[in-house]
């Protein structure tokens, strides 16, 4: 299967919001699931988004008050 040129509901707007919430240019290392289906276009239903890393450190600290598990993004 050819990867996927847009990224599924709802991470789009997931990923949009961590871009709203960035105070800089943020790289964010991802595995897992979301990859595959994102690369090679096979379903492999998810329901998180693996990060191996967050830069800068700044940037992993504004992602983590709303995204993490319990925060305000997550509960959305």
């Amino acid at each position: 299967m050819p990867p996927r040129d847009v990224i599924p509901e709802p991470w789009f707007s997931f990923l949009t919001e961590l871009d709203n919430i960035a105070i800089s240019t943020a790289r964010l290392d991802c595995i897992g699931g979301f990859v595959v289906t994102m690369l090679y276009g096979l379903d492999r239903p998810t329901g998180d988004i693996d990060v191996l890393e967050i830069a800068p450190r700044s940037a992993a600290d504004a992602f983590a008050e709303v995204a993490l598990l319990g925060g305000a993004l997550y509960r959305k």
